[in-house]
């Protein structure tokens, strides 16, 4: 029994006594990075066990160095999937260990809504989006979207990942603090978003300390307790496919400030969908969608 194993479960210990959802919420140690892990959305060199999110799903790991952690969220479900790219997702870093959403990254940021009028012309996108610094944007592809990736739970396509604005969101400490930036510009950051073998792969890596070579930082260090939380947004269905809430999409002067559902352990914040009142209104009326979660860890980051 080490000391430095005494002082995290002591850390972990104290947190728990001042934070009573600290008692229910799920715990997860980072592995020490051994091997390069390249941010492209695809997760072949992780050497980790993916642990579960509670009520999604879905699962993540987390890697870390001395200069960088590294987050590993995968989702398997269709529905699921549509609404992280639809409606965005949020990763949140909170160094005292609690729910504090003092450091976050958005990405995707929400994708804009199908062209009901396209029809199934031009080529396929890559199936993958993202990058970071020193990474030349991502295009956008000239063709129309796919009809078979605009929503109701269908799987998601490359054309639909085509249209993943290559953009990401820095969030924090202040609620109005969001930065809006190009992925080639988020200078120390570099998150990928890709669709392979029937999961998407959401893939970030953020600087630990903030220096002037990496001004977006968590502000923790090898070996600290910290609290991460994942967010999806809420997504609203639309004769056209399961479309962004208002207000939740970046880019366009919507909205502001921070979105809600800070309640940790997965529970949805948004009310069941109206039930359709006659038959006819049931053939047009598009299935729910996933109800947003938000699902925080307490995490234990590796020391060499």
């Amino acid at each position: 029994m080490t000391r430095r194993w005494l002082a995290a479960t002591l850390l972990v210990t104290l947190t728990a006594l001042s934070d009573p959802r600290a008692a229910t919420r799920p715990l997860l140690a980072s592995t020490w990075r051994t091997a390069e892990i390249v941010i492209d959305g695809a997760d072949f060199e992780w050497t980790d066990t993916l642990a579960p999110l509670p009520g999604v799903p879905a699962s993540v790991s987390v890697a870390n160095d001395d200069s960088h952690i590294y987050v590993r969220v995968r989702v398997t479900d269709p529905a699921t999937m549509q609404q992280v790219v639809r409606g965005g997702l949020f990763v949140w870093f909170d160094t005292r260990g609690g729910e504090a959403k003092a450091f976050g990254v958005k990405y995707p940021v929400g994708t804009p809504p199908p062209n009901p009028d396209a029809d199934d012309r031009g080529g396929r996108g890559t199936g993958r989006s993202g990058g970071g610094a020193g990474a030349p944007p991502a295009g956008r592809r000239s063709g129309p979207p796919h009809r078979g990736g605009s929503g109701h739970g269908a799987p998601v396509t490359d054309d639909l990942m085509s249209l993943v604005p290559n953009r990401l969101e820095i969030h924090g400490p202040k609620d109005d603090d969001i930065r809006s930036l190009v992925l080639a510009y988020a200078t120390g950051l570099s998150v990928a978003l890709s669709t392979a073998n029937n999961a998407l792969v959401y893939e970030l890596r953020v600087p630990l300390k903030k220096d002037a070579d990496h001004p977006f930082a968590v502000g923790a260090s090898a070996g600290a307790t910290i609290g991460i939380g994942v967010q999806s947004l809420k997504i609203a269905a639309t004769g056209g496919g399961w479309l962004p809430a208002l207000g939740q999409v970046a880019g366009g002067g919507m909205g502001g400030g921070r979105p809600g559902g800070g309640a940790g352990g997965g529970r949805p914040t948004n009310a069941p969908a109206r039930e359709p009142s006659s038959d006819d209104e049931k053939d047009r009326t598009p299935p729910a969608p996933p109800r947003p979660f938000t699902v925080w860890h307490t995490l234990t980051l590796a020391r060499m």
